[in-house]
């Protein structure tokens, strides 16, 4: 399963009527992640849409996953590409970031040898 990390949080959260994407869920239902939840950090593997990934977006995406942060941009774009939202950090654990950065392709790939630990796995060298 891949899951693109810069989505809405309203597709982290169980939806009800206050959902701010409601709309786009209710076509989609298969776009909502409630179903992951913590626990299943296995699931989930790092990706960029942009190849090579500038520094400017691993920064965002590094800040999403790592962090508590509330309330930021997800592009660098002003004004942004896909609308005016802004999200907040999952604060994730070292040991799902161990997973989500590389331990999870190893698995999968394991011709990756991607080392081991956080700072051998994070994404473009930040």
């Amino acid at each position: 399963m891949l899951i693109r990390i810069a989505d809405p949080r309203a597709f982290f959260d169980p939806i009800d009527a206050a959902t701010e994407r409601l709309e786009e869920l209710l076509l989609n239902p298969g776009w909502s992640y409630t179903h992951l939840g913590s626990g299943h950090y296995e699931r989930l593997l790092f990706g960029a849409d942009a190849l090579p990934p500038c520094l400017g977006e691993c920064a965002i995406h590094i800040r999403l996953l790592e962090t508590d942060d509330e309330h930021f941009a997800y592009a660098l774009d002003e004004p942004p590409p896909q609308g005016r939202w802004r999200i907040s950090g999952l604060g994730l654990p070292d040991d799902a970031l161990d997973l989500v950065y590389g331990g999870n392709a190893q698995r999968l790939i394991p011709v990756l040898g991607c080392g081991s630990g956080l700072a051998a796995a994070r994404p473009c060298n930040l």
